[in-house]
């Protein structure tokens, strides 16, 4: 007899036949297996054994669980776990209808009780789902209910009987449709039942990646969502690199991803594509084209580069209908965002535009007389922008960045970073003279709204005194940009001033600013500060994401602060942070 077997990549696990034995019946706990690359995890009885193999790097597992005997394992009960394949969604396409993990169980049902021989075939007719039921880990369940139909052709014979029930668990998640299936005698129901109510998914199973090649997607079918980013004829020069020139990332109207994300280089495919590229072009092809808007993020990796995108998709009735755009001469590191909208019925079916992006924010250094200080910014890759201290070197590798003196003797600096990536960027001051600085921040977010305008005045410094600060910004937060410490971990209290636990002074001085910040989740009426064991608190004021300048009094040799406060942790424990500071006057 020869077996249709069902679709490739699916999880099987048999629970095989035999009588429950006395390891079975009592209140031993049941025995746990976990499988990586499917994400799954179940419980069976401990007198049982298991055997599984399958696929390293992707999800395609088969499991066996039973009582082990001489002649091997009795099956008594069947799971496995399928996912809808690209020949399936076809098919549920022409119903016009979204695929649905019920209609699917039924699909997949029905398939496995077909059989053909060479003198009997086995098929089943009239699936139904009688009832549905959710277990103990919360997964959606369908009962489900078909007639088995043999025949027999030597003699001809036609035999019908019920198959079921038929449990199927709906294990889908944002990106394909997958069910568990499972099924088994009558009378074990309840432990099958058990049994499910252990399953559980505890992580995204692994699908296998897509194969990267070098084709031209313009020859392909025209059933298919194509994009392309090239640069022009007169830039393919030797020159480049054997890497491309501009990397992409697209997130479809479903929120998958598809490409390099520019902040992390992380690669994402988790939308069903064959992609391509060359030193001088990139793109990808979607055969399963999702109608509405996507996303699209270009960034380059060489300086000056013009290039140009082109899209193209079917239309309503099945031509290819395409869209381009000039795009811009690309800087690299900056991320040029365009949107694509994708509508069969409209005409023109495809459209693609930039997205105007008023991002930005200023950072102002002034100061009464000449300038007493430098600045640099560091942003989340670690690019720089300003006036290194060491060498005094001025930087600008941050793309769309710029630093400029303002006013006669240099009494402003002016940093200004145009549609900044969002992240963690680190500020840091560097005094070239006695005296005082004050710092002026303005942001702007993508859509060009300017916000508050953190600030701090009369700063004091020194030649060599460094002050650090972080400054979180977000395109489109309500407030793209904050200022604070360097907060490490779960502590509560930061400095921007002192730059290290101890600080030597030079004789004769006889206070220091201490520049503070204090978290986010801060419990201010904890707060305490002791200087050479007398207490202090009263010149702090203490306040979420507050910040301030506290003059602290000094005496000739070792001064020692002491500052705590309590907080809630990001795990929602109170915790009390405790910082001692030094400061020794020469």
């Amino acid at each position: 007899m020869t077996l249709r077997f069902v679709p490739t990549g699916a999880l099987m696990v048999a629970l095989l036949s035999a009588p429950l034995g006395a390891g079975a019946a009592t209140d031993a706990p049941w025995k746990t297996h976990q499988d990586q690359t499917c994400g799954i995890e179940l419980k069976y009885p401990p007198s049982y054994s298991l055997e599984a193999s399958g696929a390293r790097d992707y999800c395609a597992l088969w499991i066996r669980i039973g009582v082990r005997e001489a002649r091997g394992l009795r099956t008594l009960f069947s799971l496995e776990i399928t996912e809808m394949q690209s020949a399936d969604r076809v098919e549920a396409a022409k119903t016009r209808t979204p695929p649905s993990a019920r209609d699917f169980a039924l699909h997949v049902a029905t398939n496995q009780c077909t059989a053909d021989g060479a003198d009997s075939s086995t098929s089943c007719t009239n699936g139904e789902v009688r009832s549905t039921f959710k277990t103990a880990q919360g997964f959606r369940g369908f009962e489900i209910h078909l007639t088995e139909v043999h025949e027999s052709f030597a003699p001809k014979k036609i035999e019908k009987r019920r198959r079921g029930p038929i449990f199927a668990l709906d294990l889908s998640d944002d990106v394909v449709v997958r069910v568990l299936m499972a099924s088994g005698e009558p009378a074990r129901l309840g432990e099958l039942k058990a049994i499910l109510d252990t399953f559980r998914v505890w992580s995204r199973a692994r699908r296998p990646t897509p194969r990267v090649v070098e084709m031209d997607p313009f020859r392909l079918a025209p059933q298919t969502f194509v994009l392309r980013v090239a640069v022009g004829e007169q830039d393919r020069a030797s020159r480049w690199p054997p890497s491309p020139v501009t990397n992409w990332l697209l997130t479809d109207p479903r929120g998958r991803r598809l490409g390099r994300d520019p902040a992390t280089g992380t690669w994402y495919s988790e939308a069903p594509a064959v992609t391509h590229s060359t030193a001088a072009e990139s793109g990808f092809m979607l055969r399963e084209p999702v109608e509405g808007r996507y996303e699209l993020q270009i960034t380059a990796s060489v300086p000056s580069v013009p290039y140009h995108v082109a899209v193209r998709a079917p239309d309503r009735a099945g031509m290819p209908a395409t869209a381009r755009h000039a795009g811009r001469t690309a800087e690299p590191g900056a991320v040029d965002r365009y949107e694509v909208v994708y509508t069969p019925g409209s005409t023109p079916a495809v459209t693609i535009a930039e997205v105007r992006d008023f991002s930005r924010f200023t950072i102002l250094l002034s100061s009464r007389a000449d300038a007493v200080s430098d600045l640099i910014l560091t942003d989340p890759q670690g690019r720089h922008t300003g006036l290194d201290p060491v060498g005094t070197v001025e930087r600008r590798t941050i793309p769309r960045s710029s630093y400029v003196d303002e006013g006669p003797g240099r009494r402003s600096l002016v940093l200004d970073v145009r549609q900044p990536m969002d992240g963690a960027y680190t500020l840091q001051v560097t005094g070239t003279a006695p005296g005082s600085y004050s710092l002026d921040l303005r942001a702007w977010d993508r859509s060009g709204t300017a916000t508050a305008r953190p600030e701090l005045r009369d700063m004091p410094t020194a030649p060599g005194v460094v002050h650090v600060y972080r400054l979180a910004y977000a395109s489109t937060a309500r407030t793209p940009l904050t200022l604070g410490g360097r907060f490490d971990g779960d502590r509560f209290l930061a400095y921007a001033n002192p730059a290290s636990i101890e600080t030597r002074l030079r004789a004769g001085v006889t206070s220091f600013p201490l520049v503070i910040f204090y978290g986010a989740r801060v419990k201010p009426v904890t707060f305490n500060a002791l200087l050479n064991g007398d207490n202090i608190t009263g010149r702090f004021t203490p306040e979420p994401e507050g910040s301030q300048i506290v003059r602290i009094p000094l005496g000739p040799g070792l001064n020692t602060l002491v500052l705590s406060i309590e907080g809630t942790s990001a795990s929602g424990q109170t915790t009390t942070d405790t910082h001692r500071l030094v400061f020794r006057v020469e």
